[in-house]
């Protein structure tokens, strides 16, 4: 009996308030780890999750056992039994035991509590950054922002370094890439030309200077957009006057997005390819042009040696591999996904009103990429699926901007990432959404 006392004398040397205290961050670790658990779908850290919340579990018993029910046992074991029957009786000694440290149990649970939920409230906003990285992938859908009053659906075409790439499901309006005019480049001198000046005549296929990058990237308010190449897309400078822009707003402005909006709307810098007329003056890197192909199937060809530079955006049209990559990812997205479908406003807002312009309707679409071979021609994909280019200044070729998601932020998405509940950004409710029209248009 005496060599138990001794050694329960020695493990309780630490005051009870001590055991009580680690007891509560011990519970509460074990909260915090749970909540992570819950929160986080990185299935790569669960199994590490899972045996540290384990560990912790088994810790938090044995203090809590020695804490709740042990410690009190100081009190027997410095006691003769006839001490015990004496102060306590002998009924009701663990009665006795357990309500002379009532109050320690309820400090400590106390403690538990108020650790828990401390734990938890500084664990949810950084798993919301997990979650709404995790949720994102090759097929969601995204509602964010608007265009013309119109709800804009966006769907992740691929997932690359930059994160996920975001693409407008479906063509949002018909624009000339870039202007007729004396293009000038950013230090201010005369783009070259051919010795025919087509460029001059029919737009320039830079994507640097042109009129659509200044548009897709511009804050401003109507009238004001400043025109990087000093060409504005005016009637008078774009093909047969049809769906000039140069008075209109840029597609960011505060109309089209909220500012929580173009926080999800990463600024990155990424190569674009150059024709013969710039390649001279400005490549970066690259060891010949880019080679043309009309298939989808082989439109990368010599990508990786071709001329280029690197452009930072945040808004911007698909460029050659870009759109491979949908090509490369149908199974997921659908075999004729990287064609673009017209919607009902894109038809109804063009100045064009052609017998085939219809909504649902398969329609030509820009990409950033030159024709390599002169300064005029940008590529374009055909309504068969084709590709082809046209003259920079055409105005009859739709519009899919896309961006690069910002998954780095704290604010949460909610819905489903499906066509019918597309995921919204959480506290955006500067317009009602009506997913069928969205859907449908």
């Amino acid at each position: 009996m005496n060599k138990i006392k001794r050694i329960f004398c020695v493990l309780f040397r630490l005051n009870s308030n001590t055991f009580t205290f680690l007891s509560g961050i011990f519970v509460s670790a074990v909260v915090n780890m749970y909540t992570s658990l819950f929160f986080s779908n990185d299935i790569t850290n669960k199994y590490l999750v899972y045996l540290a919340m384990i560990a912790m579990l088994i810790v938090s018993i044995l203090w809590l056992v020695i804490a709740v029910i042990l410690q009190p046992l100081q009190d027997v074991f410095k006691q003769t039994p006839a001490e015990i029957l004496q102060s306590i009786g002998a009924d009701n000694v663990w009665n006795g035991i357990i309500s002379s440290h009532l109050k320690k149990v309820i400090i400590m649970l106390a403690i538990c509590i108020a650790l828990s939920v401390i734990s938890i409230a500084l664990t949810l906003p950084q798993e919301s950054t997990v979650q709404t990285e995790s949720i994102i992938s090759i097929g969601s859908y995204l509602q964010m922002g608007s265009y013309n009053n119109e709800p804009i659906l966006w769907r992740c075409v691929d997932i690359d370094s930059n994160g996920p790439l975001m693409l407008a499901d479906k063509i949002l309006c018909l624009k000339p890439f870039d202007a007729a005019g004396s293009h000038k480049y950013l230090d201010g001198t005369a783009q070259g030309d051919d010795v025919y000046n087509y460029r001059n005549s029919l737009g320039s296929n830079l994507w640097e200077t042109s009129n659509l990058r200044a548009w897709l990237n511009s804050t401003a308010s109507t009238g004001n957009i400043i025109w990087i190449d000093e060409c504005p897309p005016t009637e008078a400078y774009v093909w047969n006057g049809y769906n000039d822009y140069a008075n209109e707003k840029g597609f960011l402005t505060d109309d089209n997005f909220s500012t929580n909006e173009r926080n999800f709307i990463k600024s990155v810098s990424q190569k674009s390819l150059l024709s013969t007329t710039d390649a001279m003056k400005l490549k970066l890197g690259g060891t010949t042009m880019h080679i043309f192909n009309g298939s989808i199937s082989s439109i990368v060809q010599n990508y990786d040696v071709a001329c280029y530079q690197n452009m930072t955006d945040k808004m911007f049209l698909l460029d050659i591999k870009q759109l491979y990559k949908l090509f490369q990812n149908r199974a997921v997205l659908g075999t004729d996904y990287y064609i673009g479908q017209l919607t009902e406003y894109a038809v109804r807002n063009s100045d064009i009103k052609e017998n085939g312009l219809l909504p649902g309707r398969k329609w030509l679409t820009w990409i950033r990429t030159p024709d390599s071979s002169n300064g005029r021609n940008v590529r374009i994909v055909s309504s068969d699926g084709s590709i082809n280019c046209d003259s920079a200044y055409i105005g009859r070729i739709g519009i899919r901007p896309a961006f690069y998601l910002n998954i780095l932020l704290t604010t949460p998405l909610a819905g489903k990432g499906t066509d019918v509940s597309p995921y919204t950004v959480i506290g955006c409710n500067s317009r009602t959404v009506d997913v069928e029209h969205v859907k449908n248009n």
